[in-house]
């Protein structure tokens, strides 16, 4: 028997093996050996060739063939970078260990398979595993689902399946179902528009042991896979990938029965669906086995919307489905209702409106920076600052519901001109606020706003005001869910115009009733989400009404004016419309309405040339509710 002495001399006194050899037959054909060790070289087997109780490690490989009739290993051990090729040939009883492979290739079979922590394994085209195949925890198995020889992810070519065939599957570890690739590229590419036909790989029974089974879809030929089971059970995990947009996906149907707690995993191609449909990706024919969905929250996002997933019983057999609701599995009333957004439509949606809401805050009022300004004699020179915050949700009761954190300063200066029967203000400011943007969708936005503008005020003797302000803001905005994220820039123009009149009711009280009327114009804006959603923001209007009136005491304590006060209001949003397309499909947010506005302040006059001010008011309505929103300034004369 020609024999093949390993390179290197070896120590007997520091590798003791009793019973294998350190020497192995480079060619087994025809013949049977037994014990034998194969490192650091290649043991070839064929032709009626038989290997019993081999050992193949460090950098050593067992090829097993057919060649004029088929080579055996029996009850191999794969070690550490370890190989052992079946291909159209048999191993029975092999165990891998560490860092070894067992690579079933064409046509081979395996039988009674132990692939243990950090070992691998290979299924083939037309391979196939008998008696059982055992996946411990760190052990991962590869299933090849189509034919590599025909396949080529340079053009649209669909695949063959690869017809693999398991009998009995037990896996604590990670078994991933995918293809094989040929071609210039090995990257995949993305899902063909055209679809082929399914990969079919076929397991008797599987046992899942806290594991994993991950299907992968051959992105060339457009091609999912269908996962044909016998009995399921234990409990495990599923990783599957689906393209609503064409209503097809992998799929995994159990023929006789599943029992256990199952997740499942979806990850879509990313087109957008036309409508809100459902898939099915499970069948089972009987068992009470339960799948549920282990995406971020339970759902799936694909596109604009969510969707769950959804069981159905029919005549012993469940059907599990993503749907966006039990409404739209088969057989059901039709959803009448609007289906569930997806945390990235969501989050595009509230940064639309947040702008809205932010313009009105800022928008300072002259009660709210004026100080005394009665008391300015003519040419007098005011500076004043102003800080803001302000604390809403916001919700259309249809698309949008957000809460909006903003606070922000105000810096201003302005000039007292006198008239003949009253005074005249001049001035200008710039301002800036940050506005945390959050849902209950994970979508979560940043919203930097930078503005200035003019002020022109008229106090008239009688007691009648106006007060008028051109306002610019640039808005920078930054939203982000866990699976998206995009950034834009929008403008916007405010102007208001605020009159009331100061009627003395009492000695040191004065009612001031008052009409506000402002408008607001920001801009458009289209960006592209880092997940490929495309977002058209169209221009959007605001015109507002607010009618109120304010009841001011007015008190002298040691050379200080103090006027404490508290304020009633109404305000109407008039514009019902603000158009956003998220994916060419449409929405339209209405946050018209009234909100009814509640506050208390003061102004004080602590020194000859100091004013201070503060007012929190509480805000409530259909569409709003801002249990806080402060203001705290001072004015210096001059």
């Amino acid at each position: 028997m020609d024999k093949t002495l390993l390179a290197g001399a070896i120590s007997l006194s520091l590798v003791i093996l009793p019973v294998q050899v350190l020497a192995f037959t480079p060619n087994v054909v025809g013949i049977t050996v037994n014990d034998e060790v194969v490192i650091h070289g290649i043991q070839n087997v064929r032709d009626g060739g038989v290997i019993n109780n081999g050992l193949v490690s460090d950098n050593a490989a067992i090829t097993v063939t057919n060649g004029s009739s088929a080579g055996t290993a029996n009850n191999t051990t794969v070690g550490d970078k370890g190989w052992l090729q079946i291909t159209g040939a048999l191993a029975t009883g092999t165990i891998v260990n560490q860092g070894g492979l067992l690579d079933t290739k064409t046509a081979g079979t395996v039988i009674d398979s132990q692939i243990n922590d950090g070992g691998h394994m290979t299924l083939g085209l037309n391979s196939q595993s008998k008696g059982y195949l055992n996946i411990a925890a760190g052990a991962e198995l590869f299933v090849t689902n189509n034919d590599p020889y025909i396949s080529d992810v340079t053009t649209h070519n669909p695949a063959l399946p690869a017809n693999v065939m398991i009998e009995n599957l037990n896996v604590a570890g990670l078994v991933e179902i995918g293809p094989s690739w040929k071609g210039t590229s090995i990257v995949p590419l993305p899902l063909s528009d055209v679809l082929g036909p399914v990969l079919v790989t076929r397991i008797n029974n599987v046992t899942l042991q806290g594991g994993d089974i991950n299907l992968m879809a051959y992105s060339a030929g457009g091609q999912f896979n269908r996962l044909e089971i016998e009995n399921l059970s234990g409990q495990g995990n599923f990783a599957m990938t689906t393209q609503l947009a064409s209503n097809t996906g992998d799929f995994i149907t159990v023929s006789q029965q599943a029992t256990g707690q199952f997740g499942i995993t979806v990850q879509d191609s990313g087109k957008e669906p036309q409508s809100a449909d459902n898939l099915a990706l499970v069948h089972i024919n009987r068992g009470d086995a339960q799948f549920r969905l282990l995406n971020t929250g339970g759902v799936v996002d694909l596109g604009v919307y969510q969707y769950g997933l959804y069981s159905q019983e029919s005549n012993g057999s469940t059907d599990w489905y993503l749907a966006t609701s039990t409404e739209e599995l088969p057989g059901t009333t039709p959803n009448v209702t609007a289906p569930m957004l997806s945390s990235a439509a969501q989050g595009v949606l509230n940064m639309a409106a947040a702008p809205r809401h932010i313009l009105n805050a800022e928008l300072s009022t002259l009660r709210q920076r004026q100080g005394e300004l009665k008391a300015d004699a003519e040419g007098t020179v005011g500076v004043w600052a102003r800080y803001l915050t302000d604390d809403s949700r916001l919700s259309d009761n249809k698309n949008i519901a957000f809460k909006n954190t903003l606070s922000g300063m105000e810096i201003g200066a302005d000039k007292q001109l006198g008239l003949n029967r009253g005074n005249m203000l001049i001035g200008a400011f710039t301002s800036y606020s940050s506005s945390d943007v959050k849902s209950t969708h994970d979508a979560n936005g940043d919203i930097r706003s930078y503005g200035g503008g003019l002020y022109l005020t008229y106090l008239d003797q009688s007691g009648f005001y106006v007060d008028t302000v051109l306002k610019a803001n640039r808005f920078n905005n930054k939203m982000n869910t866990q699976e998206t994220r995009g950034e834009y820039n929008q403008n916007a123009l405010t102007t208001s115009v605020e009159s009331g009149y100061q009627w003395p009711v009492y000695a040191n009280l004065v009612l001031e009733p008052y009409g506000k009327v402002s408008y607001s114009r920001i801009g458009s804006a289209d960006y592209t989400l880092s997940n490929g959603m495309v977002a058209e923001v169209a221009k959007a209007d605001s015109v507002q009404g607010e009618l109120g009136t304010v009841l001011a005491a007015s008190y002298s304590i040691n050379q200080m004016t103090i006027k404490p006060y508290i304020k009633l209001a109404i305000t109407r949003e008039f514009t019902k419309s603000n158009a956003v397309a998220i994916n060419n499909i449409g929405f339209d947010n209405d946050f018209s309405g009234n909100v009814g506005k509640y506050g208390v302040g003061i102004n004080a006059t602590v020194a000859n040339n100091t004013a201070i001010f503060a007012e929190v008011d509480y805000l409530n309505g259909s569409k709003i509710e801002t249990p806080v929103t402060a203001n705290i300034g001072f004015r210096l004369r001059f």
